[in-house]
């Protein structure tokens, strides 16, 4: 586990955790209330490379489509990373800003 958050919409209760093995291929974003929420970041993750900053959660609308958007501001050795990922029910949007 590399980082936690409290999930900020009062509906759902529950955490957002950003998490990794110790070697893997992504970071994944899963929620603890939610059983097939799964956003995955591309990365080569090996022990100790990756650092998890700070974690945005926002509530937005676009064209009456209710949609989340999620920001992660990491470090990978000396590389900083924005990563986003906007999503609803039934889709996943993932983009990277890198430094």
């Amino acid at each position: 586990m590399l980082y936690v958050q409290e999930d900020p919409n009062p509906k759902e209760h529950g955490f957002y955790v950003v998490c990794s093995d110790d070697y893997d291929v992504n970071i994944d974003i899963q929620h603890t209330h939610r059983e097939n929420f799964n956003i995955e970041f591309d990365r080569d993750v090996e022990p100790g490379i990756i650092k998890i900053f700070d974690m945005d959660i926002q509530y937005e609308s676009e064209e009456k489509i209710n949609h989340n958007a999620i920001r992660v501001v990491s470090t990978r050795d000396d590389e900083f990373i924005i990563d986003y990922a906007k999503y609803s029910e039934d889709k996943i949007i993932v983009s990277q800003i890198e430094k």
